[in-house]
């Protein structure tokens, strides 16, 4: 913006408190994003020519930081948590398969019925809804939950289609 008032206005546009909750990233810390609430005023430390240093207050909206990519294991295998708090995961499977089981960490996820090839079954363990093509299946479903641990989970896959579970590594 041409003038410093403009690029205050820009940046205050980007800090409205009624956007609530916002991801933050710091350049040393690139793997990790901050859900923060910017909160208080911009202040302003020192002027110069050609340059302002000011205070941005925020606020942890949840005392977690999340990866900023997600990690996928499609199969059976190791779903490895590198973060330092459980964390959930979307488990989708695509059939075909009937009656199929995941286990995560020792825990069985049961569905009942069958998924064909163009059919997707989706468990959210954070938000303990499980989805056939979109619809509520929790009628069909065993209710479990499981979230990985931190370090190694091990994943047993449904016996037919292909099972996905996909997660953000979490810290406190």
């Amino acid at each position: 913006p041409a003038t410093w008032d403009a690029k205050e206005a820009e940046i205050m546009g980007y800090l409205n408190p009624k956007l609530g909750e916002q991801a933050l990233t710091f350049a040393n810390r690139p793997g990790k994003v901050y859900n923060v609430v910017y909160v208080g005023q911009l202040k302003f430390a020192e002027e110069g020519p050609g340059y302002r240093k000011f205070t941005l207050p925020f606020k942890y909206y949840i005392g977690k930081a999340l990866a900023s990519s997600q990690s996928t294991l499609e199969g059976s295998g190791t779903a490895v948590n590198s973060g330092n708090e459980a964390c959930p995961c979307l488990v989708e499977i695509v059939g075909p398969v009937t009656n199929p089981t995941v286990t995560i960490g020792g825990v069985e996820m049961t569905y009942t019925g069958t998924i064909t090839a163009s059919d997707t079954l989706r468990i959210d363990t954070e938000k303990y809804s499980c989805t056939f093509n979109g619809v509520n299946a929790l009628a069909n479903y065993n209710l479990k939950f499981p979230q990985l641990g931190v370090g190694a989970n091990y994943v047993i896959a449904a016996s037919g289609g292909t099972t996905r579970v996909k997660w953000f590594n979490r810290w406190i």
